[in-house]
């Protein structure tokens, strides 16, 4: 019997930090996500050759949220900024090998909760070719390299445009 906070991984997992992780992706690229100061790692997939090409979990993609704080000052000037995010996402994810999409998300919610709204900003980084075999190949190594190095850099930049343009 597992106790209730000790999890049980997938076969295609293994535990990382007390979570699942799909088992080929690197301790190294873990922590650089996790490192980042502007975003947060909410979701990661290497991407699964056994789910067929229409499936979402066939793609390696890396989805990202911008932290509480800095979600609550980067919506108050999101008009303003938006041109800039643009430019960004257009110039540091300059390869044809992944969609990008950053979104700003504003929902109201009621039902078992007490009425409310949420804001979240996500980035979300997917492969445009799905997972062809079970092992990390050199092609996907190099994918995951390249979007975490840019992950970082775009990072970079909300640091950037938090102090310089939100007070």
């Amino acid at each position: 019997m597992t106790s209730r906070n000790q999890r049980t991984c997938k076969n295609y997992e293994r535990l990382w930090n007390g979570r699942c992780v799909d088992k080929n992706l690197h301790d190294a690229w873990l922590e650089e996500l996790n490192g980042l100061k502007m975003l947060e790692l909410i979701s990661i997939c290497e991407g699964h050759s056994e789910i067929p090409a229409n499936k979402p979990r066939a793609y390696a993609h890396i989805s990202l949220r911008v932290n509480t704080e800095a979600t609550r000052r980067l919506t108050l000037q999101w008009s303003h900024l938006k041109q800039e995010i643009m430019q960004a996402v257009d110039s540091i994810f300059s390869t044809e090998k992944f969609r990008i999409k950053f979104t700003y998300n504003v929902s109201i919610r009621k039902g078992f909760l007490p009425l409310r709204s949420s804001t979240r900003v996500v980035l979300r980084i997917q492969s445009k070719e799905p997972r062809l075999i079970n092992e990390l190949n050199f092609e996907a190594f190099k994918w995951f390299e390249k979007v975490i190095s840019q992950a970082k850099n775009f990072d970079l930049f909300l640091q950037t445009l938090d102090s310089k343009n939100i007070s």
